[in-house]
């Protein structure tokens, strides 16, 4: 019943987590998006790349150069989840 479906679900999940066509090609389209980025969008994707370890140095100087230009707009978790992304990405 339910229980196999969310199991099947999640592994469903995980072949789409582990392909790195699918990667890059999302760090591809946020990095001609950043532009239009809010500073949570900026924090949220900066994490989120993060956390997968997905090392894409073009997304992560365009989302830099927006954390910096929109620094002042920023509130406390943006600042903290920005950081910590590029930290975390910046040790692999």
């Amino acid at each position: 019943g339910g229980r196999q479906t969310t199991k099947s679900g999640l592994h469903s999940v995980g072949v789409i987590y582990d392909d790195e066509s699918l990667k890059m090609h999302l760090a591809a389209a946020a990095a001609e998006r950043v532009g239009d980025f809010n500073p949570q969008d900026i924090a949220n994707t900066a994490w989120a790349f993060a956390t997968l370890g997905l090392e894409d140095e073009t997304l992560m100087m365009h989302l830099a150069a927006a954390a910096a230009e929109r620094v002042g707009d920023f509130n406390p978790q943006n600042i903290a989840n920005t950081a910590w992304a590029l930290a975390t990405l910046t040790r692999h």
